[in-house]
């Protein structure tokens, strides 16, 4: 079963960064070479990994760096939701999945 397309948008910066995790693990890490790799100081070679387990998506940390969601601090396998608020080090994102990500259309008013 594949899994969704999640994004993760960079508070600071409000870059949008889009992540295929269908049936794989992505690191999110400094190096070059990670999934989505993040110019930043306080991040890990391979920081933290994101996985759809065939259900719902999950982060958990690779290095014994911080990793935190929702400010509470991640130290093994955590489930995430759209909305939530994921710190890698110093880094913070907001996780959305980019089948959600289409603007909701206002509320109809009631007949009279």
């Amino acid at each position: 079963m594949s899994g969704p397309a999640v994004t993760l948008r960079r508070s600071t910066t409000r870059e949008t960064f889009r992540l295929d995790v269908a049936d794989r693990r992505c690191v999110i890490g400094s190096d070059s070479g990670a999934d989505l790799p993040v110019t930043n100081a306080d991040l890990a070679p391979a920081h933290a990994r994101l996985f759809w387990d065939g259900g719902s998506l999950h982060v958990e940390p690779v290095a014994p760096a911080p990793v935190a969601l929702n400010g509470k601090p991640v130290t093994g396998r955590t489930p995430i939701a759209a909305g939530d608020w994921l710190a890698l080090g110093t880094c913070l994102f907001q996780i959305g999945f980019a089948e959600s990500a289409q603007p909701v259309p206002p509320p109809q008013p009631s007949p009279p």
